[in-house]
C-alpha cells in the first residue's frame, strides 16, 4: 500500500470523531492545531500500526501532557510495550508522563515481568524511557531485580542497553554489587561484541574506587583486550578517562614495550594511535620516538 494511501487512512481514523481536523497527515504525523491527549483516549490500541503510532506520539508531545484516561489505557495494553512501533507511544508517554503516573507504570511493569521486557529487541526502549524517569528509590529496586543477572544482561543484544543506562543512575552502593558480579570475567565480557559497550559505560560514569577490580582486571589482560575486536575499545576507555593516575602509566609502560608487536596489530593500532597521539601532545612519547627509530 503506497504511504500516501496509508497516512490518508490514518487521517479518516484519526478524524472520524472531529470533523474540524480534515488535513492528512505531514511526513511526521504531525498537526497544527492545540490539542489535548483526551484525543487520544480510545485509540491507544491502534498504536501499532505506523502511522496511527506516529500520530499518537505527535498529540502527545505537542500537548506536553498524558491524560489519565490515556494512561490508564496504557496500563491496560501490555502487548504495546514490546510492539514494532507502540513501543515508540509507550516511550513518549513515559517521557511526558507526571511523577505519580510513572510510579504506577513502574508498578505495572514489573508485574509484566521487566526482565522479559529488557530482553525485548522492542520492549527494551521502554525500559529505558523508564529508568530515565526513576527516582533514587525506584532506581533501587530496579537493581534488585536485576541482581545475580548482570553478566547475562551484559552480554544480551537488547538488555545490555537498559544495563548501560541502569549504570548512568546508580547509586554507588549498587556499583558495587555490578563490579562484584563481573569481577573474574572482565576478559571474556570485554572481547564480547555487547559486553564492551557496558565496560566502556562503566569506564565512562563510575567514580571513585568502586569500580577498581575492574580496571585492575583490565590493565592485568591489556595485551590481550588491545588485541581483541571488541576488547580494544575498553582499554580504549581506560586510557581516555583515567580513572587512576597508575592507569595510564601501566598502559604507557605496555606500549613501549611491546610497541612494534600492538602497531602492527589491526585492532591493537587503534589503541597505540590514540595513546600516541596523547603522549606526543603532551610531550611523553621520547622513548617511543627511539622505539620507532629502531623498528624502522
Amino acid at each position: 500500500v503506497p504511504s500516501r494511501l496509508m497516512r490518508w487512512a490514518a487521517s479518516d481514523w484519526w478524524n472520524s470523531e472531529s470533523p474540524q481536523w480534515s488535513h492528512s497527515f505531514g511526513d511526521t504525523g504531525s498537526r497544527s492545531g492545540d490539542v489535548g491527549p483526551e484525543r487520544c483516549s480510545g485509540k491507544l490500541l491502534a498504536a501499532t500500526s505506523q502511522w496511527h503510532s506516529r500520530a499518537l506520539q505527535a498529540q502527545i508531545q505537542n500537548a506536553g501532557y498524558v491524560s489519565d484516561q490515556l494512561f490508564q489505557e496504557f496500563l491496560a495494553s501490555p502487548g504495546i510495550c514490546d510492539d514494532i512501533f507502540g513501543n515508540y507511544v509507550v516511550q513518549k508517554l513515559l517521557q511526558y508522563a507526571s511523577p505519580t503516573q510513572i510510579k504506577h507504570a513502574f508498578v505495572a511493569l514489573k508485574a509484566r515481568d521487566l526482565g522479559r521486557l529488557s530482553r525485548h529487541q522492542f520492549g527494551c526502549r521502554v525500559v529505558q524511557a523508564l529508568v530515565d524517569r526513576l527516582d533514587q528509590r525506584d532506581i533501587v529496586q530496579f537493581c534488585a531485580l536485576v541482581r545475580g543477572q548482570i553478566p547475562e544482561l551484559t552480554t544480551h543484544p537488547s538488555a545490555n542497553h537498559v544495563l548501560q543506562r541502569l549504570l548512568q543512575k546508580m547509586p554507588q552502593l549498587q556499583l558495587q554489587t555490578v563490579v562484584a558480579e563481573l569481577r573474574g570475567k572482565v576478559v571474556e565480557l570485554g572481547c564480547d561484541l555487547h559486553g564492551c559497550r557496558v565496560l566502556q559505560r562503566m569506564v565512562e560514569t563510575c567514580e571513585g574506587d568502586v569500580l577498581d577490580p575492574v580496571l585492575d582486571e583490565v590493565l592485568d589482560n591489556a595485551e590481550a583486550l588491545c588485541e581483541s575486536q571488541n576488547g580494544n575499545f575498553v582499554v580504549q576507555f581506560v586510557w581516555l578517562f583515567e580513572r587512576r593516575r597508575k592507569d595510564r602509566a601501566s598502559l604507557m609502560s605496555l606500549f613501549e614495550s611491546r610497541l612494534a608487536h600492538l602497531s602492527c596489530n589491526k585492532y591493537g593500532s587503534n589503541v597505540v594511535e590514540r595513546a600516541f597521539t596523547y603522549a606526543c601532545h603532551f610531550g611523553l612519547c621520547g622513548a617511543w620516538h627511539v622505539e620507532v627509530r629502531f623498528w624502522g
